[in-house]
């Protein structure tokens, strides 16, 4: 499961990209799952309020659709070069 790479996962990304957790405005996460939105939320020490979005969506789409394969978006404030 990635959840329990997924703390790896993301500091590998960022430090690849010479970003740091910090740098990170926003999280989106794919609501796979209330048991893999609270992995992550613990592996990568956010909060609920971090998340809520994902939580919202998962709660309208649930009974709706089968449970998605996870992925994981985030956003930094920082542009690409030109």
């Amino acid at each position: 499961m990635i959840g329990a790479r997924i703390k790896e996962l993301v500091h590998g990304f960022l430090d690849r990209n010479g970003k740091k957790r910090e740098d990170i405005k926003g999280w989106i996460l794919h609501p796979g799952g209330a048991r893999l939105l609270g992995t992550v939320e613990q592996e990568l020490g956010l909060c609920k309020c971090d998340t809520q979005p994902s939580w919202d969506i998962l709660g309208e789409t649930l009974a709706t659709f089968p449970a998605p394969r996870s992925s994981l978006f985030f956003r930094s404030g920082w542009k690409s070069a030109p």
